[in-house]
């Protein structure tokens, strides 16, 4: 009679198993650590193309896009991040939107609810779709603010050293259509700090660093810890702010 080979005995198979996994806990920080920076890049790409679309509008308009565009009575209708959408090969979604009618009237509701990659973080963590953390810097002598009409000379403190645009922590996220930076809604405020914990949502994805567009098109990593202060200076367009350093 043929011989059979014997099969793997049960402290064979736990040793088998037991290697795996430690070769598995071994590879993953690796991984981690290959796809952080990877995701940081691709962030870093998408508030390029936020800000290189603003410097277009700007070119078109003669004005920097607005904080968001208004009514006759001065009500907010559209954000920046709806202004610019001709200028990022959004044809399709610019066309579904209302401008005459507010951002969260019914009848823009659908495109208000239309997920768009490119105002995505790639590092968010929310299950969220229509959101975005992108926001831009808003408030008297900022980039935005209101529906002021912002010339790029006005920016006296110098282009490549004032911020337009900051990647926020995800507890900061808010619908993309949402038109006024300074009192939006924080979508995922009520349902997730509760899950994951208020200093989760409040640090950036992106260790150690915020992400940031300047005025002149140019995109770079800022220290999360940056003073408070010095983040001011980087954000004012006309504050004489000297040395800052990011």
């Amino acid at each position: 009679m043929p011989r059979t080979k014997p099969g793997f005995t049960l402290v064979e198979l736990l040793v088998v198993i037991g290697i795996i996994a430690v070769l598995l806990c071994l590879l993953l920080p690796a991984t981690r650590s290959v796809r952080t920076p990877a995701l940081q890049s691709q962030c870093l790409n998408h508030l390029k193309q936020l800000a290189l679309a603003s410097l277009i509008y700007n070119d078109i308009h003669k004005n920097l896009p607005p904080e968001y565009s208004s009514d006759q009575s001065g009500q907010p209708l559209h954000s920046w991040r709806t202004l610019i959408l001709p200028y990022l090969e959004q044809s399709e979604v610019v066309a579904q939107i209302d401008h005459q009618q507010p951002w969260d009237a019914a009848i823009n509701d659908k495109v208000r609810k239309t997920l768009l990659p490119l105002y995505m973080c790639p590092s968010y963590p929310g299950e969220e779709l229509a959101v975005t953390t992108y926001r831009g810097c808003a408030g008297p002598d900022y980039f935005f603010n209101g529906s002021t009409l912002l010339l790029l000379s006005e920016i006296v403190d110098g282009k490549s050293s004032t911020i337009m645009i900051i990647d926020e922590p995800p507890g900061q996220a808010v619908e993309w259509m949402s038109p006024v930076e300074k009192s939006a809604v924080l979508v995922n405020a009520s349902e997730n700090l509760s899950d994951r914990g208020v200093a989760y949502w409040a640090r950036s994805v992106h260790p150690g660093v915020k992400l940031a567009a300047y005025a002149d098109g140019h995109v770079k990593p800022l220290k999360e810890d940056l003073a408070p202060e010095a983040l001011h200076a980087l954000k004012t367009i006309a504050g004489n702010e000297e040395g800052v350093d990011d």
